[in-house]
């Protein structure tokens, strides 16, 4: 089955805290998923449209979980792989007050930072009428910045239209430099780009 879009990313389990306070005193945690990516395919598919979600996820429970609330929204998740060898990432939220919050990732060495450009699956988004991408995928390893970018320019070769939001995680930037270069190459490779204001600065520069 053909999708209208199709988008790929690491989405996170998250442990939202069900009290403010310090973590240390908080007994009560509401699970969630948490990436980008996935976002925009479950609201595109809440609205009737045909999505799917390409991603790496840990053998491990909190992966389950995500692929199994993607699976019941009607996402497509069949080109999801799940490793043995690393870990689905951890979000965890602390409130702080009611409208404050501090979180905490645990997403080094996820299984999501593994994917490369051998794993993602170019028929299958050849076929589609959009592919969506952020800026945060190209972030999490070298690897991935590889497979984003051939992702991008394969599916510019096919006529696939591009839509691309940067969505910058500046905790993810090692070099800001590298970065940037990255982001201007696929603002390059893409036939929408949807940036923030306080983003169009940095690129502008």
């Amino acid at each position: 089955m053909n999708q209208e879009v199709v988008t790929f990313g690491e989405t996170m389990f998250i442990f939202d805290a069900a009290t403010s306070g310090p973590l240390r005193y908080v007994d009560d945690f509401k699970k969630r998923i948490g990436g980008a990516e996935s976002n925009v395919a479950l609201g595109l598919t809440r609205l009737g449209h045909k999505s799917a979600w390409m991603s790496e996820l840990g053998n491990d429970e909190f992966g389950k979980f995500i692929v199994q609330l993607l699976r019941g929204e009607g996402v497509d998740v069949s080109r999801v792989l799940y490793r043995d060898d690393a870990p689905t990432g951890l979000f965890i939220k602390e409130k702080i007050k009611s409208d404050e919050h501090h979180v905490y990732y645990y997403r080094a060495h996820s299984a999501a930072s593994k994917m490369d450009a051998d794993w993602i699956d170019l028929d299958y988004i050849k076929n589609a009428k959009i592919l969506h991408v952020t800026g945060i995928t190209p972030l999490l390893s070298e690897s991935c910045k590889d497979m984003t970018l051939k992702a991008m320019r394969s599916a510019k070769e096919n006529g696939v239209f591009v839509s691309f939001d940067p969505n910058l995680r500046y905790k993810l930037m090692n070099d800001k430099e590298s970065a940037r270069e990255t982001i201007l190459e696929m603002i390059k490779l893409s036939d929408l780009f949807i940036p923030g204001i306080d983003e169009l600065g940095v690129y502008s520069k």
